[in-house]
């Protein structure tokens, strides 16, 4: 069975209180969590699926901040996800947001926080990309002269 917090989870967290009978809010109340702290990191997502598949039950605390901007450069997360210890709903969510983001460029804010540092710090990160593709042009014009 896949563990995921619902609207009605959001609802008491907003009311500084926990589900009682969620066993993720009671993982979370057990591992240090506050309910301004389940609202900021899970908020974005039920905001944008109605529901917040998190990746362990007993996930640690803190955890990382979210990043307020996006990195363009995805390759790999998938992979990385699969090789983790999530729940597989958390996967799954997860990859629906990337693919969101990949397609339409929304969904950042919904990717969970450990899933955007991966995306940072694995990132080749736009300028490195666009240096790339200039050398590419670079190399193709000059292939065009020599013709």
């Amino acid at each position: 069975m896949d563990k995921y917090f619902c609207k009605d989870c959001r609802h008491l967290w907003a009311s500084n209180n926990f589900m009682l009978c969620c066993p993720g809010c009671v993982a979370h109340r057990d591992q240090g969590w506050d309910p301004a702290a389940l609202q900021k990191v899970y908020g974005p997502m039920l905001a944008a699926a109605g529901r917040a598949y998190f990746p362990a039950l007993a996930r640690e605390f803190p955890p990382p901040a979210r990043l307020p901007y996006a990195i363009y450069h995805t390759d790999g997360v998938e992979e990385w996800l699969g090789t983790q210890d999530f729940l597989p709903g958390f996967v799954k969510q997860q990859s629906v947001f990337l693919n969101l983001y990949r397609d339409k460029s929304t969904h950042w804010e919904a990717l969970d926080p450990v899933v955007q540092h991966w995306l940072q710090n694995n990132s080749m990160g736009v300028s490195s990309v666009r240096l790339r593709l200039d050398n590419r042009l670079r190399m193709r014009q000059s292939l065009i002269t020599r013709w």
